[in-house]
């Protein structure tokens, strides 16, 4: 696709890259810690000054490390989750005894994250996410086992 990043997919549209996780090394697999991969693709949104996340249906994200979200207007967009059938298609999980999931710094207005599910597995110690950012939206969206409250 012309004018494409490296790491972008074919979901781009009106000149907002949307990336997938798997591009930047994510496994998804519900055993590999995939903060790193998460956090690099946050890094090619803000070197690229927005964009979006596309993150597929039947995965499982560990997160081992909190993920900083700082750039402006990131997307993520997840398959959505069954509520009637209790099956979390996107899922994000805490992989380790961590504050939170996803830290949405003041930097990162328009954040949005949408249809995903966030999994503290009871090791979180303050928040699955923590938005400080403005005008963020959080749109269909599944809280599970947010954590310890410590």
């Amino acid at each position: 696709m012309a004018g494409a990043r490296s790491g972008a997919s074919s979901y781009q549209t009106a000149d907002v890259p949307f990336y997938t996780l798997e591009s930047f090394g994510a496994i998804g697999d519900g055993v590999t810690d995939d903060a790193a991969a998460i956090q690099a693709c946050h890094d090619a949104i803000l070197a690229n000054g927005h964009g979006g996340l596309i993150v597929p249906q039947n995965r499982t994200y560990i997160v081992n490390t909190p993920i900083s979200f700082t750039a402006p207007g990131i997307r993520i967009l997840g398959a959505g989750w069954d509520q009637a059938n209790f099956i979390y298609g996107t899922v994000f999980k805490a992989g380790a005894s961590i504050a939170q999931i996803f830290n949405v710094g003041s930097g990162a207005e328009g954040f949005e994250l949408q249809g995903c599910s966030l999994n503290g597995n009871g090791t979180c110690t303050s928040a699955v996410l923590t938005c400080d950012a403005l005008n963020s939206r959080l749109l269909n969206n599944h809280i599970r086992r947010p954590g310890t409250g410590a």
